[in-house]
C-alpha cells in the first residue's frame, strides 16, 4: 500500500522543494483523500486552523 501512494506522491511530483508549501499540501492532499476515498478537512489542515469538536 504505501508503494502505491509513494508511486501516487511520484506522479503528481512531489516531493518538490521548489513549489510553494500550500501547494504542495494541497497536492499531497488530494493524492491521500483520492487513494483512501475520503474527504478530509483540507482548510484545517493547509492554514493551520485547530479542529475543535463540534457542537463546542
Amino acid at each position: 500500500m504505501a508503494t502505491r501512494l509513494r508511486e501516487l506522491l511520484t506522479a503528481a511530483g512531489l516531493p518538490d522543494p521548489e513549489r510553494d508549501r500550500g501547494e504542495v499540501h494541497r497536492t499531497a492532499l488530494s493524492v491521500v483523500e483520492g487513494f483512501f476515498g475520503l474527504s478530509l478537512p483540507r482548510g484545517r489542515i493547509v492554514n493551520g486552523t485547530p479542529c475543535r469538536p463540534s457542537g463546542r
